[in-house]
């Protein structure tokens, strides 16, 4: 039996902490863990029941829903 699984995440550029290396380190880092970036879509929002809480991640996305 194959298994593939497949997705997609956005995620959002943070700035280089303080105690990163500033010759190494870029100003803006870009990374897969969701520790260090902000991704998208959260699941929380996305498994939850709120419909306040998805209007205002919409709206912070500027994610326009027709």
């Amino acid at each position: 039996m194959n298994v593939r699984s497949g997705g997609y995440l956005l995620i959002e550029r943070t700035e280089r902490a303080d105690y990163m290396d500033e010759q190494r380190i870029p100003e803006f880092v870009q990374s897969a863990s969701a520790c260090i970036c902000e991704q998208h879509p959260t699941l929380d929002v996305l498994w939850g029941t709120s419909k306040r809480r998805q209007e205002a991640y919409r709206e912070r996305l500027r994610l326009i829903v027709e």
